[in-house]
C-alpha cells in the first residue's frame, strides 16, 4: 500500500518478458494503462526494456528491468520487489513466470493477491521447459506452488482444460477472462498513407496481422486471394518473420504481386483494422488469437480457421464471423464470399467488442485476486 498525499494508493505490479512485438507486450501495456486510468500505482518488472513497443511504456508506470538472470536470480529479484515495495496485487504472464512469481512470494512470505494469466499455448510451449534439467525441475513442482499462492486465469474455456490437467486445479478454480484490447486512434504517419493509397484504390480489403511463421500459416490466406480475383481483392500482410521469403516467392508463383502487399512490422496497427473489409486468420495453433478480437474491435468481418483455443469462443458458431477448418484456402475464400453478401451487422460486432474493454477485464482480474 503506498500512501500518496494522505490517500491510500493501491499498487499493482505486472511481470512480463517486455515490450515485444507480439500480444503479450501489447495487452500488459494495455492493462497499465487502464489500472493507471484507475487511480493504481503501477510497477512493471520486465526482463528487458528493450523491443519494439518500448516507446508504448507508460510514462506514468514505475518500470524495473530484472534482466536475463535466469530463474534464480528472478526469484532473488521478485523477493527483493515484494518485500520492499509491498504491492496489493502483482499479475504474471504465462504459467512458468507464474511458478517463478509464486515461489518468490512464498519465500517472501508475501500477502498480496498473485494472478496468473497464461497467454500462450501452454501444451506446445511447455516442451521447451523439458529439454533442461532446471527446466524439468521447474516443470515438475510448479503446480504445488501455483495451486497454493496463485490464482490462475485462462484466456479461453478450451485454454482452461489444459491449465486445469497440468495445474491439478479444479475447473471451478481457474478463472476464464480474456484479454483486453484497445484499439488506439493513431494519427497515420507517410508510410501507413502510402500503404491506404494502394489498399484502398479498389476491390476487397483483406487483412492480415502476425508473425510471419509457420503457425500463422499466412500462405493458406494468400492462395485463398487466388480464388477470389474476380472480387479484386487486395491482401495488406502486417507483419514480419522466417516464412517472409518462401510468403514472397508464393505471391510470385501464383502472380499475385498486384494483389499482395508485405508492410513488415507496424507498432500499432490500428488503422489498418478500421480500414479494412476483412480480417482473415488461418493460424494452426492460438493461446487466444488477439487479432481476431481487434478485428471484432474494429468492426471487421472476420474468417478464422477453427484452431485449438480462442476463436470459437470470440466468434461463437459463426455468429460474429465464419470459422474454417484448418489449412483450407477454398474454405477462407468461400467464408470471405458469403460474408461480401451476408456481413455480420456493425452494432452486433460493437456490442461484442465491449466485452474486451480493458476497464471490464482490469476490474474481473482484481476481483478474482481480491
Amino acid at each position: 500500500m503506498t500512501y500518496l498525499f494522505g490517500f491510500n494508493m493501491k499498487s499493482i505490479s505486472l511481470f512480463f518478458d517486455g515490450p515485444q512485438m507480439g500480444g503479450i507486450g501489447a495487452r500488459n501495456i494495455d492493462l497499465a494503462n487502464e489500472f493507471i486510468r484507475q487511480g493504481y500505482r503501477v510497477t512493471l518488472l520486465m526482463l528487458t526494456m528493450d523491443g519494439p513497443r518500448k516507446n508504448q511504456l507508460p510514462k506514468a508506470a514505475i518500470i524495473k528491468e530484472i534482466g536475463l538472470v535466469g530463474s534464480i536470480g528472478i526469484i532473488r529479484f521478485l523477493i527483493d520487489h515484494f518485500k520492499k515495495d509491498k504491492p496489493d496485487f502483482v499479475i504474471v504472464s504465462n504459467v512458468m513466470p507464474g511458478a517463478i512469481a509464486s515461489i518468490a512470494k512464498s519465500l517472501a512470505r508475501g500477502h498480496f493477491g498473485l494472478g496468473v494469466i497464461n497467454r500462450v499455448d501452454f501444451e506446445r510451449v511447455s516442451e521447451s521447459y523439458k529439454t533442461t534439467l532446471k527446466g524439468r525441475v521447474l516443470y515438475f513442482i510448479a503446480p504445488l506452488f501455483l495451486r497454493k499462492y496463485a490464482k490462475l486465469i485462462a484466456l479461453s474455456h478450451a485454454a482452461r482444460q489444459g491449465l486445469a490437467k497440468y495445474s491439478k486445479c479444479a475447473l471451478a478454480d481457474i478463472a476464464v477472462i480474456n484479454d483486453p484490447i484497445r484499439l488506439n486512434d493513431e494519427v497515420s504517419g507517410d508510410f501507413e498513407k502510402e500503404i491506404l493509397k494502394w489498399w484502398c484504390a479498389s476491390g476487397i480489403k483483406i487483412l492480415s496481422v502476425g508473425r510471419l511463421d509457420k503457425l500463422k500459416n499466412i500462405e493458406s490466406i494468400i492462395v485463398a486471394v487466388k480464388h477470389l480475383l474476380d472480387l479484386d481483392p487486395k491482401l495488406l500482410i502486417v507483419g514480419g518473420g522466417p516464412e517472409k521469403e518462401s510468403l514472397e516467392k508464393l505471391v510470385e508463383r501464383y502472380g499475385l504481386q498486384e494483389n499482395v502487399l508485405f508492410c513488415g512490422y507496424v507498432q500499432a496497427p490500428a488503422v489498418f483494422f478500421k480500414n479494412s473489409d476483412f480480417f482473415i486468420s488461418a493460424s494452426l495453433s492460438e493461446a487466444f488469437p488477439n487479432s481476431v478480437v481487434e478485428a471484432v474491435c474494429a468492426g471487421c468481418q472476420v474468417v478464422s480457421a477453427d484452431c485449438n483455443y480462442g476463436p470459437r469462443e470470440i466468434l461463437g458458431d459463426d455468429e460474429y464471423g465464419k470459422l474454417v477448418p484448418l489449412k483450407d484456402p477454398k474454405a477462407i475464400a468461400q467464408a470471405v464470399r458469403y460474408l461480401h453478401k451476408n456481413p455480420v451487422p456493425a452494432q452486433k460486432l460493437l456490442a461484442r467488442s465491449k466485452e474486451y474493454d480493458p476497464e471490464f477485464i482490469a476490474n474481473n482480474i482484481i476481483n478474482i485476486l481480491k
